[in-house]
């Protein structure tokens, strides 16, 4: 879970395995869901909708009301890479009736999503 409060004394919150930043208004207790980002994956323990940074201009006028949010993604452009293992691997391998190493496309890419919120 990643979090940031804006200047409206707003908080913003990530969740991980949910796919979502929810705003939080700390007066109130209100939730608010912002985004919901449905390329996510968290098939492990350290991936999915891991943080968020809102742009320091945010809500100054300057128009980069920007909120940047670091998640893990399945690349389903490239093939799995058969060197990597990990546990979710070994399980597929071991158990018949368990997906596939190559269903489960153990290889995540990773890359930062940029979406203006407001």
């Amino acid at each position: 879970m990643g979090s940031d409060i804006r200047p409206d004394d707003k908080l913003w919150v990530t969740e991980r395995t949910g796919k979502r930043i929810v705003q939080i208004d700390l007066v109130t207790g209100e939730k608010t869901v912002l985004a919901t980002i449905g390329e996510v994956e968290a098939p492990g323990g350290q991936d999915g909708l891991l943080g968020l940074a809102l742009d320091p201009e945010m809500l100054k006028g300057t128009g980069k009301d920007y909120v940047y949010a670091a998640y893990t993604y399945t690349d389903t452009n490239r093939p799995p890479d058969e060197t990597v293992q990990d546990m979710a691997t070994a399980t597929c391998k071991a158990s018949p009736s368990a997906p596939t190493a190559h269903s489960m496309r153990p290889n995540k890419g990773r890359r930062p999503m940029t979406k203006s919120i407001s």
